[in-house]
């Protein structure tokens, strides 16, 4: 069952065509995946652009207490629910809020649809909030391991955080924290622009960042331990380090403030640093004071498994702390 097309250009509805010059009311359309071909439908749910789907009460019922409870008032009351019927089928029908994409893939996953897909974050954040509005279980299940898909969550850690925290999704808010040391929304404020942060407070956002410069520290400070315990002593000036630790050191502590993370630091870190001391030092000329050390560039390349063992310390580092 392919989801919800746009409405068509044309419609089914015999109040579609209106008499020149009368009051236009809104064109009605039907879903193209739930248009009744059996004609066994037993229900009408119109979306907020006016997209009609013909549904079945039962699959509905079971996957919702909230549809349940809303299908069985016609069953108790003599007249139909609503105040009109169905033009079509004289089927009862109701008006919800959702529009017709969000509204197909909600009825994609209770009705028996192979593999529904949610293609963008739009509809993912939209169905959710229709999954919890009718406490549908399987769609609140399969929004959750959607919301940890890296698709999702690598290009949108904050929506996903907001998301978590509003419907107390935990696993997917521990993920997404993670994800989230790697963004500075004070150097990227559209971070905050979509509708989703109205979901966060400023307690949620500043533990964030305090999660973030905990983390940033304990980063830092493998470094210092790092050059005591992994770098070797240079075989010509007998120094750890030589003399590229301090350009190392600033180059790291710079990129692990702003991504205390381990993919922060990579082999091109080496690279970097050799070019800072090539700069601060003149070293395109020979090396001729015992301040300089012409082995650096060798030392260093020895040392190159200083990243990876760096890498994985940061790995092991908490990745939430104490807040106030």
């Amino acid at each position: 069952m392919p989801p919800a097309a746009p409405p068509p250009a044309t419609s089914p509805f015999p109040e579609a065509a209106a008499k020149p010059g009368a009051p236009q009311s809104p064109a009605k359309y039907i879903s193209n995946a739930f248009d009744n071909p059996d004609k066994d439908a037993e229900f009408v749910l119109v979306a907020s652009d006016n997209v009609y789907f013909y549904v079945h009460k039962w699959p509905l019922a079971k996957a919702s207490p909230v549809f349940k409870d809303m299908l069985s008032i016609g069953d108790r009351q003599a007249q139909p629910v609503g105040t009109a019927l169905d033009p079509l089928h004289g089927l009862p029908f109701v008006e919800v809020t959702e529009a017709a994409h969000t509204l197909a893939a909600l009825l994609e996953f209770v009705y028996p649809v192979t593999n529904p897909t949610i293609k963008t974050f739009e509809l993912l954040s939209n169905l959710t909030d229709a999954a919890h509005k009718y406490d549908v279980a399987v769609v609140l299940k399969a929004v959750q391991l959607s919301l940890r898909e890296s698709r999702f969550m690598d290009p949108q850690p904050l929506r996903v955080y907001a998301i978590a925290k509003r419907y107390g999704f935990s696993q997917v808010e521990k993920d997404a924290v993670r994800k989230c040391y790697a963004i500075n929304p004070a150097k990227v404020p559209s971070l905050l622009i979509p509708r989703e942060m109205e979901y966060l407070s400023a307690r949620d956002l500043h533990r964030l960042l305090v999660y973030k410069r905990a983390r940033a520290k304990g980063a830092i400070d493998l470094l210092a331990q790092a050059r005591l315990s992994q770098v070797e002593k240079c075989l010509a000036c007998k120094r750890r380090g030589c003399v590229w630790w301090p350009y190392f050191n600033s180059l790291a502590s710079d990129q692990l403030r702003e991504q205390p993370l381990s993919q922060a630091l990579s082999r091109s870190l080496l690279n970097e640093t050799k070019a800072a001391v090539m700069d601060s030092l003149d070293c395109h000329v020979p090396m001729r004071t015992s301040s300089r050390c012409s082995n650096f560039f060798t030392d260093l390349d020895q040392n190159a498994g200083l990243i990876t063992y760096l890498q994985t310390s940061i790995d092991a580092l908490p990745w939430e702390y104490s807040y106030p």
